[in-house]
């Protein structure tokens, strides 16, 4: 007898194996090793910079989610927001902010994770991405 409830704890488990790419982007280098001590263990790629940034995914690198301060020197949070939404819109929507919460981020619906973030809301904003992941998506028509 078939037991759903085992097949989908088995799911999530399955999940979990798949490993995100992440790009951090803060001015703060103490801030980037924190964020990436914590989301281990997936793959974190940090930027010191909105533009350098930009340039890692102009080079054709994927990446599954990004997470950025607000005032990064440069291009700031918001503006790497608008280019993603030009550029890349599916990346867009995998878009969060390190910024303590503020009307004016929070009117754009985008997640706010708080600075320094909570390491429950950066695993709870992983564990999203992983769930939209199309690789646990195919996973789970093929199982």
């Amino acid at each position: 007898m078939w037991n759903s409830s085992l097949a989908f704890l088995l799911l999530e488990r399955e999940d979990f194996r798949v490993q995100l790419t992440v790009l951090v982007l803060d001015r703060d280098p103490l801030l980037l090793q924190s964020v990436g001590r914590i989301l281990r263990p997936h793959r974190v790629l940090q930027a010191t910079g909105g533009l350098l940034g930009l340039t890692y995914l102009r080079s054709g690198q994927r990446v599954d989610g990004v997470l950025a301060g607000v005032d990064l020197g440069g291009l700031t949070g918001p503006e790497v927001l608008m280019e993603l939404s030009l550029e890349y819109p599916e990346l867009a929507t995998r878009f969060a902010f390190m910024a303590p919460h503020s009307a004016m981020l929070a009117s754009e619906g985008v997640p706010i994770l708080g600075r320094p973030p909570n390491p429950e809301a950066l695993r709870a904003w992983t564990a999203t991405l992983r769930r939209e992941d199309p690789r646990v998506q195919n996973r789970r028509l093929y199982s």
